[in-house]
């Protein structure tokens, strides 16, 4: 168990490093641990980490809804909830409301 987590810590930090080399500009590898330009590697690092949380959030709530529903099949189609996040999104292109109201309109809530 041990072996495993760190094998995808290791995967973890050559994907981020490769996240802050790689992108519509290239960025010399001396340049990653010595930076002139700080603003590109801030700007990076912020969507990767961002990406981060996005991934574990998305993992964690799959598993909650597996646990719950006994299922390891389940999808989140099963409950309605991508529907009721589809429904909200339009809702809020309809209304005009895309620009600002957008992630929160395809946040779905159950009432």
């Amino acid at each position: 168990m041990k072996k495993r987590i760190l094998f995808i810590g290791v995967i973890l930090i050559a994907s981020v490093a490769f996240g802050i080399w790689r992108g519509s500009v290239r960025i010399p590898l001396v340049e990653l641990f010595f930076p002139e330009n700080k603003e590109i590697i801030y700007i990076r690092v912020a969507r990767i980490i961002l990406s981060i949380f996005a991934g574990a959030g998305l993992a964690t709530s799959g598993v909650a809804l597996q646990a719950v529903l006994k299922n390891p099949l389940a999808e989140p189609y099963l409950l309605g909830t991508s529907s009721g996040a589809g429904l909200g999104t339009a809702i809020a292109i309809t209304l005009g409301l895309g620009a600002i109201y957008l992630p929160f309109a395809a946040f779905p809530v159950n009432r």
